[in-house]
């Protein structure tokens, strides 16, 4: 074993939603342990906060990193949604002298730059909502040029993004990296459609300014982007994590 792989649902959500993702990482990521979170599983655990949910998640991880012999060369982290933005914190948090190399970081219809519609009634008034209704400084602390400097640290990062039908987490607050023509590709099955390093779609016309900064930040620190549109699913914002194309796109990008 050489590689930790450390996985966390979104606001709400549950350790058994994810284990579709991770039985495709334990079979495309070499010589891997896949761990999902359950430190943030409890019911209401994920509505006080970016910093309170990734602070539960970092004692975790080193937890189980800790009780692994022979240790792990690499961990790598996959955060879906909500989980995005609590492994981005956790990253800031984790690596460092005496720990394992950064790996992967990858991100599912993450709300990296926020949103606008409250998208679990149970959280409208919680302190996460809050964190995303940019209410606070939480994703502005995030969003910086100090709090992205962890993302720099793993050899690869991966932004996953509905492109259509997701009312959750919207194309324009979740998609990151400028692409790479010379590196473009695409998969097609039916009416399922997933690009990889395309151009990304103009999202200035529904971006504030201080969105617009966030993305530019997030930017530079370089993604491989895959924009996926699922035209037949009623449920994009959690069907980009189980989806075979998106599964097939994605152990492509792992292989780089």
């Amino acid at each position: 074993m050489s590689h930790f792989v450390y996985v966390v649902h979104g606001l709400g959500g549950l350790r058994l939603g994810m284990r579709p993702l991770a039985g495709f990482l334990r079979k495309t990521v070499p010589n891997a342990v896949v761990h999902i979170a359950a430190a943030n599983s409890a019911l209401l655990a994920t509505t006080d906060g970016i910093e309170a949910a990734s602070a539960r998640c970092l004692a975790e991880l080193d937890r189980e990193v800790s009780a692994l012999q022979p240790a792990p060369a690499f961990v790598s982290l996959v955060g879906v949604s909500f989980g995005g933005l609590v492994v981005r914190h956790l990253a800031a948090g984790y690596f460092g002298p005496g720990k394992p190399r950064p790996g992967f970081a990858a991100t599912f219809a993450t709300p990296h730059l926020g949103i606008t519609l409250p998208y679990v009634p149970l959280a409208w008034w919680s302190k996460t909502m809050q964190d995303l209704w940019r209410r606070n400084d939480s994703l502005e602390r995030l969003n910086s040029k100090e709090g992205c400097a962890a993302l720099a640290q793993f050899e690869l990062r991966i932004c996953l993004a509905n492109v259509i039908g997701d009312w959750r987490v919207p194309y324009a607050v979740s998609a990151l990296g400028i692409g790479n023509a010379a590196e473009s590709w695409s998969l097609t099955a039916q009416r399922t459609t997933v690009n990889v390093q395309c151009e990304r779609r103009d999202t200035s016309a529904v971006l504030n300014e201080q969105q617009k900064r966030w993305q530019a930040t997030l930017d530079a620190v370089g993604w491989l982007r895959i924009d996926v549109s699922l035209a037949d699913s009623w449920l994009p914002h959690s069907a980009i994590t189980w989806d075979a194309l998106v599964c097939q796109a994605l152990a492509k990008c792992l292989e780089r």
